[in-house]
This record gives C-alpha cells, structure tokens and sequence, in this order.
C-alpha cells in the first residue's frame, strides 16, 4: 500500500479472493488488523459488489449454502442459443415495420432516432439498452423547458403502445446483454433492496413480471415475480410467455393476483438466504464503478 501511494495510487479498499484456501486464518487476520488501523474497507470481493453466494452462519462459522435453490438451470445454456436465432429471425422479418418506425420517428422528433439509456444487467453488468426515440427533447430551441406531459407525441404514443420502440433491443440480444425472456433490466434506482438473484440472468425484452402487472406492482412484487420465473424457466413457459407479449398489446397491463400471489408465497418459502445488504445500503453505482475498474 505503502509502494503505491507513492506512485499516486490511493487505496480505499482492499477485496478479498473467494478462493482463499492458500491462506491461513493468522494470515487473514493480520490482514484484516492492517486494514483497520489504516481505515480501510476489508471484504470480499463477491460482497463488494455484491454478487456473493448464498451464505448463511451456521456454528459460529460463515459457510456457503450449497442447497441454495436460486442457481441457474441447464435451459439457460440453451436459452442463450434460442436468443441467437430468435433475435435474427426477428430483426429479418421486422425489417419493414423497422424503416416504417424509424421513418415515423425521424419525422416526428427527428434525429437521433436511437435513444440509449444505461441499465443494470446480468451479474450487475452495466450495458446501454436502446429503444426508438418517443419523447421530444426536454427544451425547446429558446432553451425553456417543455413540460413532461407534451414531449409524447401522438405518434410517440402509438408507437410505443405497439412496443415497436422496443425493436432495437433485439441488437442487444444479439450483443449479450439482453435476452429475448427475462426480468426487465432497472434503472440503478429502481432495483430492489436485495438484487443479487434477478441479476442471475440476463435481463430480457419481454418477461413475467411485465406481463403479470409491469409497472402497476410494487417493486417487490416484481422482484418476486422474477425470481420464480428464473427457478422455472423452461422452453414451455417461455413459448407461454411469448404468445401472452403479442396478447399483451390489446389487454394493457393487469395485475395477475394468482401468479403474483404463488411468486411471493414461493419466494418466502425459499428465502433461506441471509441478505447482506439492506434497501439503504445498496449503491447500484458504486458496484458499477467498481466493475468498471476491469
């Protein structure tokens, strides 16, 4: 620590390897006391951002819970190929509705016509989601502000009503960081207090929770709704999933009280996981700072 500070490289915190059987426990301590007397953060690194495996305190000792239930299936390996050439397909046969929403766009608030918002993904991985341009942008040309509620055009609304705003996600899909099925990738502020298990999978275009109630349930019971999808995903409740999204345009969002009722009752039953971190603790960012190191 001493050698780097004189290179300018200040330390804030010190992260410790999940493998640390070639270490012995005197070892870790003087590590540990070292820290301390310098105030610096000693953990982890799966619980600095705040990815750690399900841990639970069993006789005084800290020990992994190998029978934690929320671990990725097998169908996600080949889920991920099923993205491929869904994606692909997808984007071929939407390529006239594509132009036509792009055009719409371009004539309706101009260039550009890709708006890119930075979400949370897969294993707390920031990504950039892009979605067709709806809104007007925030001022006008005399610089005054235009109130929230008049920047959505009529052709805004249509389009994405449609959810043809929503095609350029499918280049996600392609690229990693989305899939076709998942939970809705969050704005760092809208995540729940506890994110680790909906950031097992990629997040998805379309998902459980958003058809079983989407932006009129709690974030809670959001968070639960996808975690019940990621333990049962199968190609059966994905086809499922699939024919409801294309129903979905014509019903609107609705809250499914029986789904949402076994996802929270399922959850609560497997909640044998101590969390670390509580709602406000959680810094979103400060994990993506943190990744962002590598």
């Amino acid at each position: 620590m001493d050698e780097y500070a004189v290179h300018g490289i200040e330390i804030d915190e010190v992260w410790l390897s999940d493998d640390v059987t070639s270490l012995s426990d005197d070892i870790l301590e003087r590590v540990s006391e070292q820290c301390g007397e310098r105030g610096l953060r000693f953990t982890r690194i799966s619980e600095a951002l705040n990815l750690a495996p399900s841990v639970v305190r069993a006789s005084g000792d800290w020990r992994s819970d190998a029978d934690d239930p929320m671990r990725l299936g097998g169908y996600f390996k080949l889920k991920r190929i099923i993205d491929l050439i869904g994606a692909g397909a997808l984007l071929l046969a939407l390529m006239p509705l594509t132009l036509i929403a792009a055009y719409l766009v371009l004539v309706d608030v101009g260039a550009p016509m890709i708006f890119w918002q930075q979400r949370i993904g897969q294993n707390g991985r920031r990504f950039l989601l892009y979605k067709f341009r709806t809104y007007h942008a925030p001022y006008d040309k005399h610089g005054r502000k235009i109130p929230e509620d008049q920047r959505l055009s009529k052709i805004g609304r249509a389009i994405r009503a449609a959810r043809l705003d929503e095609i350029p996600q499918l280049l996600n899909v392609l690229i990693g960081d989305m899939s076709l099925i998942g939970p809705r990738p969050l704005l760092p502020h809208d995540q729940p207090s506890d994110p680790r298990r909906r950031l097992l999978a990629r997040p998805g275009i379309t998902g459980w929770a958003q058809l079983n109630g989407g932006t009129i349930v709690t974030p809670d019971e959001k968070d639960a709704l996808d975690i019940w999808y990621i333990h049962h995903a199968s190609i059966w409740l994905d086809l499922k999933i699939v024919v409801s999204t294309f129903l979905f345009a014509f019903k609107g969002e609705k809250v499914n009280d029986l789904v949402l009722q076994q996802a929270m009752r399922w959850r609560n039953e497997n909640a044998t996981v101590t969390r670390f971190v509580q709602a406000e603790q959680f810094a979103p960012e400060s994990l993506l700072e943190a990744r962002s190191r590598y």
